[in-house]
């Protein structure tokens, strides 16, 4: 067999954890449980598919000049067995091209695998190059997604909803969305943007859960986010790797329409310690084995969880609050609103109510939740 390249071993279990995700547990396609293994000049380049997600890693390697343009596949359980070698001692993978079979090798440690024929579905997507935002901070970033994603459909997957999320590009800002149809979750992404023209671009929660993966194991460097209207394709890389991501068919609303600067007009308005709500509430909802709340506003948040019998409640400090002399009572879904308070990451929240069967909203610095209010009948 011919020695192709040599590596420590960690960069190579690294790279898998980052593809992992896109391989699909279950399909009726076998080749699509594998990593495609292509061989360059000092560097090898590692891929997979589940055809809807398209993810590339690039490692530094020792490469084997003669063989440099080889493509092969390997079984992605091989790529779990690397756990038996030495993170920081260097592997060596062996390949025969004739037998399409191969071996990686660390001292007297060896790990076989067969090689599967390349198909069409391991080819890169092409993407055009355009301005993408970029991120420093990805925990930052993976934040303000998961606000943004806490409010999608994920049970049903109505008309009204979505099971995943909208990106939202504007020449100001990249917006975050998800609707479940009573509640609407948006994240204004903290990065450097470019002018965007603005449209929508989804994907479902599939895509989502791997760009979450990707971006928690993203290097420190930061990340690039860019989106492509010809080729319906979302692109998320860093400096060693690319994800391409197809976007969802979804009508979307305009969030921006949805969420009003109403903190300062007549609605009754207060701030609240994020954390303290959040122990309060979900004792209370726990209590209570009933989901919906009444919240009545004047100097203090008075909160009652009524039932058939029984009525639990409590009085909760606010301050700055503002409120009409009557109509200052709602009624929530207290799941939605708990939620929200475990998303957001302020200190505190500011809240605002505009009545019955009204909006109400959440705003946590960059994010806010609008959740609609139940009949008080």
């Amino acid at each position: 067999m011919n020695n192709l390249i040599e590596t420590p071993a960690q960069r190579l279990i690294t790279a898998f954890a980052r593809l992992e995700k896109t391989v699909p547990k279950v399909t009726s396609i076998p080749e699509l449980q594998s990593i495609k293994f292509d061989i360059r000049s000092g560097w090898v380049q590692l891929s997979a598919t589940n055809l809807r997600i398209y993810q590339v890693q690039n490692i530094e390697a020792d490469t084997n000049p003669n063989f440099q343009g080889l493509e092969f596949l390997i079984p992605a359980k091989t790529f779990k067995a690397l756990k038996v070698f030495k993170p920081e001692d260097l592997l060596q993978i062996y390949f025969d091209t004739d037998q399409r079979r191969g071996y990686f090798s660390q001292g007297k440690t060896k790990v076989t695998f067969m090689s599967r024929e390349i198909d069409d579905f391991h080819q890169a997507p092409e993407f055009a190059p355009s301005d993408p935002y970029y991120f420093s901070k990805p925990k930052t970033l993976l934040q303000d997604l998961d606000f943004a994603a806490h409010c999608a459909d994920t049970k049903n997957n109505s008309y009204q909803g979505f099971n995943g999320l909208v990106f939202s590009p504007t020449p100001d800002n990249l917006g975050a969305a998800s609707t479940d149809g009573n509640r609407l979750a948006v994240s204004v992404l903290q990065g450097e943007y470019k002018g965007k023209t603005k449209r929508h671009y989804a994907i479902d929660s599939d895509s989502l859960a791997v760009l979450r993966h990707y971006i928690k194991t993203a290097n420190t460097r930061g990340l690039s986010l860019d989106f492509s209207d010809s080729q319906k394709l979302i692109k998320a890389f860093d400096s060693d790797s690319k994800l391409y991501m197809l976007q969802s068919e979804v009508d979307f609303v305009d969030y921006q329409e949805y969420v009003p600067d109403i903190f300062y007009g007549q609605a009754m308005t207060f701030r609240v310690n994020r954390k303290e709500l959040h122990t309060t509430l979900k004792n209370l909802a726990k209590a209570a084995e009933v989901e919906r709340a009444f919240f009545t506003l004047t100097k203090e948040l008075d909160i009652i969880f009524p039932d058939h019998d029984t009525n639990i409640s409590t009085v909760f400090p606010v301050e700055d609050s503002v409120y009409p002399d009557s109509k200052n009572r709602i009624a929530l879904n207290s799941k939605y609103v708990l939620d929200c308070l475990k998303f957001a990451t302020t200190e505190d929240i500011d809240a605002a109510f505009e009545g019955e069967g009204m909006p109400t909203y959440w705003r946590s610095g960059n994010h806010t939740c609008v959740i609609m209010s139940l009949s008080l009948h």
